[in-house]
């Protein structure tokens, strides 16, 4: 180990290891012994290599990494590797383990994974080793031979080719006036080698597969823009708020007749949902088991409730004939009709295809930009805008107004190429 250089108050060496037996450092506190292990440890293998290697504390700090020169043999033949603190360390000197009171500490103190390679296994990291070896050779050996002169033998020219046939030709006896002309390279040639290169180097396949993906995304951007037709436009928000006023009006007047009907029980909550759940249950039982062959509901002498299962009176046979009357009244039925109007609205409206990233979609579209793409981003995002106001209208949320919907863009001229892009 030598040229040694900021490590602790170490010399700059040399330290020599013999290559056989024990080789021992001593000397007093503070003579160097732990600054030279903590070289070997962060150099070599160790568990524990420790932090950076600090500089002479009696001295400036010349901010730089300690280092130094360590000479090995590998094989009987020398190597040297210059080590520098933080940096890459030598392949040879990784497969040597230091071990130290740190390092024993690690093992005993800390979890610790033990990997085991058999033998057999072991050829295999050699072997790369030996492989990493010889391409080292190979890279010198090309570095000592230089840039080779080019030989017209390496072009392999087909002679069916203009400049096969004249390559083939060439003798000592050609024209130096016919080679001139021939070899003569000007800006013509430049411009036909980088065309011919730029043809080259486009591949059809990928080319044909990229036009497939964006003629995929154009048509889903325009099946985005043509759902919203009848469901988003404004005749489309038109039927749904006239949809949900009617539902809002029919509701009222279901609720006006209901308290009025309540208000003959004695029960409260007669005619609300949960009492005609009850007995819509009731008339199910009633028309497939109880009375099958019967109208409902069966208020003959001897007839049994086929709620309380008791005879019926006369006045509770009444009552029945009054229930049924109440949920079979056109006002009831008009309640229940704007509901299922309203609800079928907001369904379509909730099952509209609209991109989740609009800007993603139409930059994967390849027309972000472009006239086109910001037309039909714009429609999109608009859309989404209305959505959720019609969504919040019928859920009783808060909506500040109605966004005003663009012109449904037209994507014709997009599809079929003739539109301009510029994606971004």
């Amino acid at each position: 180990m030598r040229d040694i250089l900021r490590a602790n108050a170490l010399a700059p060496g040399p330290i020599t290891f013999g290559p056989s037996g024990l080789t021992v450092i001593y000397g007093g506190n503070a003579a160097g012994k732990s600054g030279v292990a903590r070289i070997l440890k962060k150099a070599c293998h160790a568990q524990e290599p420790g932090a950076r290697i600090l500089p002479n504390v009696f001295e400036p700090d010349p901010g730089q990494p300690a280092s130094a020169t360590i000479d090995f043999l590998v094989d009987g033949e020398a190597k040297s590797h210059r080590w520098i603190d933080g940096q890459a360390k030598s392949q040879f000197l990784r497969a040597v383990n230091v071990f130290d009171s740190r390092c024993a500490a690690v093992r005993i103190e800390k979890a610790s994974i033990v990997a085991y390679t058999p033998r057999i296994l072991q050829l295999f990291r050699e072997l790369a080793l030996v492989v990493d070896r010889v391409a080292e050779g190979l890279k010198e050996e090309k570095a000592a031979l230089g840039n080779q002169p080019a030989s017209l033998a390496s072009l392999n020219l087909d002679n069916t080719t203009e400049a096969g046939q004249f390559v083939a030709n060439l003798s000592a006896k050609s024209s130096v006036d016919e080679l001139e002309t021939t070899c003569r390279f000007d800006n013509h040639d430049r411009e036909r080698i980088l065309s011919l290169n730029r043809a080259l180097a486009d591949d059809p396949e990928k080319r044909a597969f990229s036009e497939e993906a964006r003629a995929r995304r154009m048509q889903r951007l325009d099946e985005a823009v043509k759902s919203t037709v009848g469901l988003l436009d404004d005749i489309g928000s038109s039927n749904v708020q006239n949809a949900l006023d009617t539902r809002n009006s029919a509701r009222e007047a279901a609720e006006v007749a209901r308290k009025a009907f309540e208000g003959n029980s004695d029960l409260a909550g007669v005619g609300s949902k949960a009492w005609r759940s009850l007995w819509e249950s009731a008339r199910k039982f009633s028309e497939m088991h109880a009375y099958a062959n019967e109208p409902f509901p069966v208020t003959r002498s001897g007839a049994v409730c086929v709620l309380c299962q008791q005879k019926l009176s006369p006045e509770a046979g009444s009552r029945l004939v009054s229930f049924e009357s109440f949920v079979k009244a056109e006002v009831q039925r008009e309640a229940d009709d704007a509901e299922l109007e309203l609800a079928t609205a907001i369904e379509a409206v909730q099952l509209v295809q609209l991109p989740k990233s609009v800007t993603a979609e139409v930059r994967e579209a390849g027309i972000l930009g472009s006239p086109e793409g910001e037309a039909v981003r714009r429609f999109l995002i608009i859309a989404k805008m209305r959505r959720r106001y019609l969504l919040a209208l019928t859920r009783k949320q808060k909506a500040l107004h109605c966004p005003d919907l663009p012109s449904i863009p037209n994507l014709a001229a997009v599809r079929d190429g003739s539109g301009k892009k510029r994606s971004v």
